[in-house]
């Protein structure tokens, strides 16, 4: 096997491991020519009946307390963000490329959208939501922590503004 053929089923093999989308994400910046010789890799590797490892993707959604000790949330925020669809939430957590914030608003409540935003978020945003839950919460300002979770309400109360795609 050359080189180049024990590189492109390297690629497909790691690329195999991925979540769908970050798969998907990957490919579509390939030039074409490497996307179709990966993609039939893909599809031999399916056929073959070889399984994916065991990676980010298996994630589980790691447990959090109900309530974050010193954090004041306002009845009516928890309200409005436990009421919150999981659309909603996920749009909050786009610009949040750390999981830091968001770590807070999950540690804040047992949410009724908790699960369903977990299984939404891709690997990576997994992996880096699981970081920012295991670093503990207490050394962010008790006031800070209300204020993003004041914050996150309203946003949600806002009413929604539909915005050109780039």
């Amino acid at each position: 096997m050359n080189p180049a053929d024990k590189r492109m089923r390297e690629a497909a093999l790691s690329l195999h491991a991925l979540h769908w989308r970050d798969r998907e994400w990957l490919l579509r910046r390939l030039l074409p020519g490497m996307r179709t010789a990966i993609r039939s890799l893909l599809k031999e590797l399916r056929a073959l009946g070889i399984a994916p490892e065991v990676g980010l993707g298996d994630v589980p959604c790691p447990d959090v307390p109900d309530t974050l000790e010193g954090a004041t949330v306002h009845t009516e925020d928890a309200a409005i963000i436990d009421a919150a669809s999981p659309a909603d939430i996920l749009r909050l957590f786009t610009s949040d490329a750390q999981g830091r914030l968001t770590a807070v608003l999950m540690q804040a409540r047992a949410w009724r959208w908790r699960q369903a935003v977990w299984d939404a978020l891709t690997p990576l945003q997994k992996k880096h939501l699981t970081e920012a839950i295991a670093q503990p919460a207490h050394d962010l300002p008790q006031a800070w922590r209300g204020a993003l979770l004041h914050a996150y309400a309203a946003h949600l109360r806002a009413p929604h503004t539909v915005r050109p795609t780039p």
